[in-house]
């Protein structure tokens, strides 16, 4: 299990991009869940706005959602609730300089300030019995897609991860590789 998830993590983003919506990706982890959110008693709250479809790896994104969202669950344990939400944000003055943010808040045991700046790095957990390659392999996939993971979090409280990507980088079709025909 640990050499399949250090594989994994050495290459976890395919080559099948494609244009996907998060909010359907966002939708589909939500339903996977259902069955634990029922059992664990934990309410969803979910704001997705429109957001435009993007050229991402399906799968990959969609194993960064899942696996937060399990996250979330397992720090709540029973009696919580995690909201999710989906826009579109300005990035900066800069005119059409947007992103797609999503953001999932938890009311789960939160993580401590010490740990906060370690759950990025491989290796690194607190769970019994995991590898701790979760967190740092959704970094990967978020990073090879120009976009960025920050979370906030208070001890006993809750956990905030917001993720963005930019808009302009991924609404438009990536080229596909060039292979080189050469004859003899």
């Amino acid at each position: 299990n640990v050499t399949n998830n250090m594989l994994r993590f050495g290459n976890p983003v395919s080559k099948e991009i494609k244009a996907i919506n998060l909010n359907q990706i966002i939708d589909s982890a939500l339903l996977l869940a259902k069955g634990e959110f029922k059992k664990r008693n934990i309410k969803i709250a979910r704001d997705l706005r429109p957001v435009p479809s993007v050229y991402l790896d399906e799968s990959s994104i969609s194993q960064v959602i899942l696996n937060i969202i399990l996250n979330s669950i397992q720090a709540i344990d029973s009696n919580g609730k995690i909201t999710i939400t989906s826009s579109v944000e300005q990035l900066s003055t800069d005119e059409g300089d947007h992103s797609i943010m999503l953001i999932i808040h938890d009311t789960g045991k939160g993580i401590s300030e010490e740990n906060l700046t370690k759950i990025f790095d491989p290796f690194f957990t607190t769970k019994y019995g995991c590898t701790g390659l979760g967190l740092s392999t959704i970094l990967s996939i978020i990073t090879k897609y120009d976009g960025n993971i920050s979370v906030d979090s208070v001890e006993n409280e809750f956990t905030e991860i917001t993720i963005t990507f930019p808009v302009s980088k991924l609404t438009k079709k990536p080229e596909p590789a060039q292979t080189s025909n050469t004859t003899q």
